[in-house]
This record gives C-alpha cells, sequence and structure tokens, in this order.
C-alpha cells in the first residue's frame, strides 16, 4: 500500500492524525486515519486498510513525509510494506 502524505509547514502545529494522505494504488482515495494500539489506514474510495505498530520509528518516518518529502516504508499487521511519499499537489 502506498500512502501520499501532503506537505506540511514546518511551523505549523499538526498531529499525525492532521495529515492530508491518499492511496495511490487507487487513483488518490481520501486515507481515514485513526489511532488505537498502532495506527489504522483506510482508504475511502476502495476500503483497503492496514495497521501499522506506531512506533516511535514509524512516527519520525510518517513526519519525515509530510515536512521533508522523504520516503518511508514499514510493516503492516498484514506482512506488507506501507509506503508513504510525498502527495503531488
Amino acid at each position: 500500500m502506498t500512502i501520499a502524505v501532503g506537505l506540511q509547514d514546518r511551523d505549523e502545529h499538526f498531529t499525525i492524525l492532521d495529515l492530508k494522505m491518499h492511496h495511490q494504488e487507487c487513483e488518490g482515495g481520501y486515507i481515514e486515519i485513526r489511532e488505537k494500539d498502532g495506527y489504522h489506514f483506510r482508504c475511502k474510495r476502495c476500503e483497503v486498510s492496514r495497521v501499522i505498530a506506531g512506533s516511535d520509528a514509524d512516527k519520525e518516518g510518517m513526519i519525515d513525509a509530510a515536512l521533508k518529502a522523504t520516503k518511508y516504508k514499514t510493516l503492516s499487521t498484514h506482512l506488507d510494506i506501507v509506503i508513504f511519499i510525498q502527495l503531488d499537489n
């Protein structure tokens, strides 16, 4: 699953739950995110969902994708890779 993350301004206060995310494989479906025992991502267009642990590395990777437009890869509970990339505006 590839999740495109919208860029954030460094000076803005935000949390991971505030990030604008879209599912790349279904042409930009809006990703709904919630936090409980990790982070739960669900595409509102195609209904695919993944859960990641929400470790410090995961949090830092998602924040870096939002601030620095870096790519971050992590394993989901489905034992596949979730990739966070920059959202093309």
